[in-house]
């Protein structure tokens, strides 16, 4: 598990920052792609 510290998310209609306390897995197929699976803690679900 890798700690998300802080960030923001931005894309069509959607910008919000991104708060610390999630984490992020990562998974790296034989193929050389990666499955990423992110839980965001997010400023906008905390108003």
């Amino acid at each position: 598990m890798i700690p998300i510290l802080s960030g923001e998310l931005v894309g069509d209609g959607l910008h919000d920052k991104v708060l610390s306390g999630g984490v992020d897995s990562q998974i790296i197929r034989p193929d050389g792609r990666y499955e990423l699976s992110p839980r965001w803690i997010m400023a906008e679900f905390l108003l």
